[in-house]
């Protein structure tokens, strides 16, 4: 009896020591998981996982009314998830009070979310591949594995040269047929224009070959003049795309709306069965979306991969403004589209893949996001102290990263209500800007305190961190952001007038520092490109400490440029080239402090 009753009192001992240990030790989070072979009826364990995000979303919110606490794990095993539908988590999907909810791929299980649907069931006819799809909406993207194939185009290559503008200079023009000597025209033509630093997409009306004319359904160019067809020079680039005609190429392809196909050219000894077939359904993946005053909260996306959006343009077409915005147009789809009086801009612009709005804390790490329509992410209205690091983004159609809006928001008792305190860290941002060639790497608009840190940005179309919107002086609640430590590069390679930075407006407390910026080579506009473009307004700007080379015009040129410091940059130029150009520009106006200028590129 004694020797039972001093058993059981070690194992009292044993377990109080146990348990006590237990408590001491530092909280696991709450754990959920999700497979491609679970099942939404399921619990959501790890043996019996849900089979969407969608399902543990829900669950997490139920656990989070009924007084959950603490971290979040979504675990998300391997495979490809299509998405049926957007993501949409509102405030209700936060974070429990001072917790974070991540949703995170299992160790050594990639996970994509798709936006897209696989295309299966491929006929051969005649020389292209044929295949069903019920998709709505005329599609710019298809995706064969990783790559973006050709929508059918006219040329192959490179651009076709405006020949002369026609009387109205917006909706004709005459080609010139020595470089499209067998004209022809289809319904669903689309035509894409270069500007200097901009895009227009508009559909072909009509092309008529005896008089070497194209006609348009709507006009290029947004409403200010210099974007009539030769605005900025006489014979501006264009190509077509997006006729059945035009598939002479293998990966080149066209969707034909009336008979619910894809058409796709292979080599000759290609079969479709070799490869996953992808064509973009959706807009946008995951929306993070609060409201004034409730915020969403704590939200992380870990180590997922994201892929395969659509690319929204409406039937007025597209006339890019800059860095993917586009003029707000009547259309058949959108007859009454009139300016939201809620909403930033008098602008459109692409949808991005992952977009936030009234959100704060929350993180994308470590993700890698490709294969898509619109753009990458943005950070919209009154979106604070949010984390993008250690992404990888490319094959964007618009902007890579959106923060802030167009307009500065002020409450009643005139606090600022603009985009603050966000973080773009360690990401490799390239080829954005694969539909409209204006979009950007990285672009801030009017946002505070932000900080673009030791990134590598490059292979542009365009510019590859854009800061400011603003065309003059006017004090904006744009100030304090930092781009400091990146490493930009392989930029402005389709358009002009643009650089590896480039600045809008009044900002009080911005530093470009520490930068590398090199190879700006093509000047292909009537514009500069530089390694850095301090454009209308920029002023209480300080550019410190900055390597740029390799670069075709001024490493550095102002255009209505106000007070500005530059100091201890090192500035390498081309043979016969100034380090800095002043356009309409007080060079008494800028501060130089120790800049160093040499002519030899650094080894």
């Amino acid at each position: 009896m004694r020797t039972c009753i001093c058993v059981r009192l070690f194992l009292v001992i044993a377990t109080t020591i146990f348990v006590g240990e237990l408590l001491a030790a530092p909280d696991e989070p709450t754990r959920w998981y999700v497979a491609v072979d679970g099942n939404d009826e399921n619990d959501g364990s790890e043996k019996r996982p849900f089979a969407s995000l969608e399902r543990a979303r829900l669950a997490l919110r139920d656990w989070i009314a009924q007084g959950g606490s603490g971290d979040v794990e979504v675990l998300i095993g391997a495979g490809h998830f299509e998405l049926s539908d957007t993501l949409v988590f509102s405030p209700a999907d936060s974070a429990p009070p001072g917790a974070t909810i991540t949703y995170v791929a299992r160790p050594n299980a990639p996970a994509t979310l798709s936006g897209g649907v696989r295309v299966l069931n491929w006929q051969k006819s005649g020389d292209v591949w044929e295949a069903d799809t019920k998709l709505q909406g005329l599609h710019r993207s298809l995706f064969i594995g990783d790559e973006r194939p050709t929508r059918a185009r006219e040329p192959d290559e490179g651009f076709f040269r405006v020949a002369q503008a026609g009387a109205d200079q917006r909706t004709r023009f005459q080609f010139d047929s020595a470089e499209w000597p067998n004209p022809t025209f289809e319904p669903a033509m689309e035509l894409v224009f270069l500007h200097d630093w901009s895009t227009s997409r508009v559909a072909v009306r009509e092309v008529n070959a005896g008089a070497n004319e194209i006609v348009l359904s709507d006009p290029i160019g947004a409403n200010h003049d210099f974007f009539r067809i030769d605005g900025f020079e006489p014979n501006p680039r264009y190509f077509l795309e997006h006729a059945r005609a035009f598939i002479d190429e293998p990966l080149e392809w066209f969707h034909d709306q009336d008979a619910g196909k894809l058409i796709l050219k292979l080599a000759v000894d290609d079969s479709p069965d070799r490869h996953s077939i992808t064509i973009p359904r959706l807009e946008c993946l995951i929306k993070i979306v609060g409201e004034p005053n409730k915020p969403v909260r704590g939200l992380r996306f870990r180590g997922l991969r994201f892929a395969d959006t659509s690319c929204p343009i409406p039937s007025g077409g597209c006339a890019e403004v800059q860095a993917s915005f586009f003029q707000r147009r009547k259309s058949a789809d959108a007859p009454n589209l009139v300016g939201d009086p809620n909403a930033e801009t008098g602008n459109l612009r692409l949808p991005a893949a992952i977009m936030l709005e009234f959100a704060s804390e929350c993180a994308i790490d470590g993700c890698t996001l490709r294969r898509f329509g619109g753009g990458g992410i943005y950070l919209g209205r009154e979106c604070y102290e949010n984390r993008i690091e250690n992404c990888q983004l490319s094959d964007i159609g618009g902007c890579g990263i959106m923060i802030g809006e167009t307009s500065t928001r002020t409450s009643a008792d005139g606090n600022n209500h603009d985009c603050a305190k966000n973080v773009v860290a360690r990401n490799r941002i390239s080829n954005c800007g694969t539909i409209l060639y204006g979009s950007v790497g990285v672009w801030i608009g009017i946002a505070r305190d932000t900080q673009v840190n030791d990134n590598e940005i490059h292979h542009l179309p365009y510019t590859g961190v854009s800061v400011g919107w603003c065309w003059d002086a006017t004090p904006t609640g744009c100030a304090g952001n930092q781009i400091v430590g990146n490493h930009i590069h392989h930029v402005m390679n389709t358009l002009s007038d643009g650089g590896g930075i480039y600045t809008l407006g009044r900002q009080p407390g911005t530093i470009l520092k520490s930068n590398r910026i090199h190879d700006v080579l093509l000047n292909a506009g009537r514009a500069d490109s530089n390694g850095i473009f301090m454009d209308e307004g920029s002023s209480q700007i300080e550019v410190c400490e900055n390597t740029i080379f390799n670069i075709a015009r001024s490493p550095i040129r102002f255009h209505k440029a106000l007070e500005n410091k530059l100091s201890r940059n090192q500035l390498f130029t081309a043979p016969g080239v100034e380090p800095f150009t002043y356009n309409s520009t007080d060079p008494a106006n800028i501060t130089f402090v120790e800049n160093e200028v040499r002519e030899r590129n650094p080894d």
